[in-house]
């Protein structure tokens, strides 16, 4: 049986100046860089920085919860608040607090029914979402690293059909969502140019339209 100091000679005896090298080469191939920015780029739309006042309300069929702000990471006067990336499909807004807490639910009740019909709507475009979601951090990632070029191919056509017909039901829907035309432009040209964000349409969508009214003080 091997000793611990053999263990320790054989772990010293290593090339490291190799392994780094090989460890380098293979971290910024083509395919790993690429992986890397879209999870990247997943992963930033699930940071925001709000006030200290301003939890966001994530709603989930007839139940809601408040997530509050980071208050020991801040930037100038907005504190970051993480919301749970695989939770992509939920419907955010942000509302205002009055310093009750318990107000901010009883709002909240009253403002969830009030836009009952914008919450219905943003449901009808989950399958499409979670399709999205399953071709750009797994399929995608797997076709490049293990997979012919073809199926990469593949999987990226498959991806921009999807977001097309993400931004289509968006569109049909763009009045019932309270989505004007410029804030219709942007979306497209964001999904289109950077398809991670496409993922979080349902947060972008309900953040922005909904956002708009949720304060205490109507």
């Amino acid at each position: 049986m091997e000793t611990y100091s053999g263990w320790f000679h054989s772990f010293a005896g290593w090339n490291w100046e190799i392994l780094w090298q090989e460890g380098l080469t293979i971290f910024l191939s083509y395919e790993n860089q690429l992986i890397a920015i879209i999870y990247i780029l997943y992963f930033y739309k699930c940071v925001l920085f709000v006030s200290v006042d301003e939890p966001i309300i994530e709603y989930n069929s007839k139940q809601f919860k408040l997530i509050f702000a980071i208050d020991k990471i801040k930037l100038g006067k907005k504190y970051l608040l993480f919301i749970n990336p695989l939770l992509f499909f939920r419907p955010i807004f942000h509302i205002k607090l009055d310093g009750k807490v318990e107000n901010t639910y009883k709002y909240s009740r009253k403002f969830i029914k009030k836009n009952r019909l914008v919450i219905t709507l943003l449901k009808k475009i989950i399958p499409i979402v979670f399709v999205i979601w399953i071709l750009l951090l797994i399929v995608l990632p797997i076709s490049l690293l293990y997979i012919h070029e073809g199926f990469i191919l593949l999987s990226g056509l498959l991806l921009y059909i999807s977001i097309i017909l993400l931004l289509l039901q968006i569109w049909i829907m763009r009045k019932q969502l309270k989505i004007s035309n410029k804030q219709f432009t942007e979306i497209l040209f964001e999904y289109i140019l950077c398809p991670p964000f496409s993922i979080n349409a349902i947060r972008d969508i309900s953040i922005s339209t909904l956002s708009e009214q949720g304060t205490l003080n109507e």
